[in-house]
């Protein structure tokens, strides 16, 4: 939403709607100092609502995370399930949890409030849980949606509102768009409460054993690291220290929202290996296999277009199927549930960025689960005589060494992105390049303009989506690398991934073809990341 008003009035708009205390003193005082960029920042784009739902900075304004957004937020999407639902006897209900983060209980409180005055039932918790509960329980509980109040791994400062569908999945087209119009479509909040909760009639509690005594919270300032994702360059190494003055040889760790999960393993030199979730992926997906007794013409395993394709070789020899998705657990959960009408059993599915999906606990990525299950492996190769890190060298032994040289380009604006990409398409005489450097693009996969040579009819096996950039490329010597723009950051992200008969082949290769494209397709923007 974009407004044409004078920076003034969206400000005593603002002022008039904002029942909170704390945001309207911050808007206040914006206003009596004049800042009128600072309101511009703040007022005059109202945050998204994506696939993933909101997630911001807490501050005051349209822009943010905050109590006005939230019942908005909460306000639109309860009109979007009453009106999905219209005709349908009795009453829906919605799950609602949230995490340890600064206000997610407040917030939480006030989406309550505000389904329960829709006449809505709520199905609370009550007590912090990790996000992959919220999936689990819409599915568990028939509930027409679930939301979560987390940002996940993102820095202190931020807060979100996270949604699922009745499906248990995060939502995908064309209810994201739904939902947002339904949100901007709000006009006055109906209700401001963070009590009722405590007291309707429609409250439903899904756990029936809830202690009274109040445990400590984890802290919210994320102290200890520099950044709250496992998956970070130095995120853990107080977690290295400890475990090396109590004798421990595994790490395990979560985010703050336990939806990723991460693992280290010292090695018999005494250096920590931790793990990618490339590499992760593949152990996990070895240790399901071993485990499950799905037949294997009916099992299928999933993975995003980003992550490795060694699942893919793995599935080539094992004898099940394998499917690519988009990137995002929104893709990935909702294509293994279509895969189940088709009559396949998804047992598994991952993303790169440390995401593992256990479709018969939840149709989202849950770092808990993970954690259990590869513990549980870890105890079986333990009786094999190996390590998880011994295993993964089997698995290379066995399927091909598959190697990654992943990094990302900082890009001064969206619109350096476009441009770039446009360059790209258009960088061999007009035409789409034909190589790589020295290597013969074999297929050229364009899901942002939907065209794709390796297909009989030329259009993608993917969804397309004309708003995001995202290139894939197969190339000579078993390289296969995807660039895409992120939609959240100011980057250019690029998968690349080799795979040869040698880890060290394999990475010399993939680091090849990396500085082939920052050489070729990338040269004026700045190369972060590695």
């Amino acid at each position: 939403m974009t407004d044409i008003q004078p920076i003034g009035r969206l400000a005593a708009r603002w002022l008039q709607e904002d029942r909170d205390l704390d945001s309207r003193r911050e808007i206040e005082a914006l206003v009596a100092a004049k800042d009128e960029a600072e309101l511009e920042r703040r007022l005059r784009k109202r945050i998204a609502f994506g696939t993933a739902g909101l997630r911001s900075s807490m501050k005051a304004g349209y822009a943010h995370m905050n109590s006005l957004t939230v019942l908005q937020a909460s306000q639109g999407l309860a009109d979007y399930i009453l009106a999905q639902r219209r005709g349908t006897a009795g009453y829906a209900s919605v799950t609602i949890g949230f995490d340890a983060r600064h206000n997610s209980e407040k917030f939480a409180r006030l989406a309550a409030g505000v389904f329960l005055a829709k006449g809505i039932r709520v199905l609370w918790f009550g007590i912090l849980v990790h996000t992959p509960m919220i999936p689990f329980a819409v599915s568990h509980f028939s509930a027409a949606a679930g939301v979560m109040i987390t940002a996940s791994h993102n820095p202190k400062i931020d807060n979100g509102f996270k949604v699922y569908w009745a499906n248990g999945c995060q939502i995908i087209p064309p209810h994201d768009k739904g939902i947002a119009l339904a949100i901007d479509n709000v006009k006055d909040i109906i209700e401001w409460s963070t009590s009722s909760v405590d007291h309707s009639s429609l409250v439903q509690q899904p756990i029936s054993c809830i202690s009274s005594k109040r445990k400590p919270q984890p802290d919210p300032d994320f102290q200890t690291v520099p950044f709250p994702n496992p998956e970070e360059k130095g995120a853990l190494a107080l977690a290295c220290q400890e475990a090396q003055r109590n004798g421990s040889k595994i790490i395990v760790s979560n985010d703050p929202d336990a939806d990723r999960f991460a693992a280290a393993e010292c090695l018999q030199g005494g250096q920590w290996h931790q793990f990618t979730g490339n590499q992760m992926g593949i152990l996990l997906a070895s240790n399901v296999l071993e485990a499950s007794s799905v037949p294997r013409d009916k099992m299928v395993m999933l993975a995003s277009t980003v992550s490795s394709r060694m699942l893919a070789a793995m599935a080539r020899y094992e004898g099940f199927t394998f499917k690519e998705t988009l990137t995002g657990f929104k893709w990935l959960g909702n294509v293994a549930q279509q895969t189940e009408k088709e009559g396949l059993i998804p047992v598994f599915a991952f993303e790169e960025a440390i995401g593992y999906m256990f479709p018969s606990v939840a149709w989202d990525k849950d770092g808990i689960a993970a954690a259990s299950v590869f513990l549980s492996a870890r105890r079986k190769w333990h009786v094999e005589g190996v390590t998880a890190y011994q295993k993964l060298q089997q698995l290379y032994q066995k399927y091909g060494y598959f190697e990654d040289a992943n990094t990302y380009l900082i890009s001064p604006s969206f619109d350096v992105t476009q441009a770039t990409f446009a360059a790209v398409r258009t960088s061999n005489n007009g035409i789409i390049p034909t190589h790589v450097g020295k290597r013969r693009v074999e297929r050229w996969r364009d899901l942002t303009l939907g065209y794709d040579t390796g297909t009989a009819d030329r259009k993608p096996d993917l969804p397309v989506d004309p708003t995001a950039q995202m290139i894939t490329c197969e190339l000579g010597d078993g390289v296969v690398f995807t660039a895409r723009g992120s939609g959240t950051e100011p980057k250019i992200k690029l998968y690349i991934e080799a795979t040869a008969g040698s880890s060290a082949e394999a990475k010399r290769l993939a680091n090849e073809v990396l500085g082939d494209l920052v050489r070729e397709w990338f040269a004026e923007l700045k190369l972060a990341g590695l």
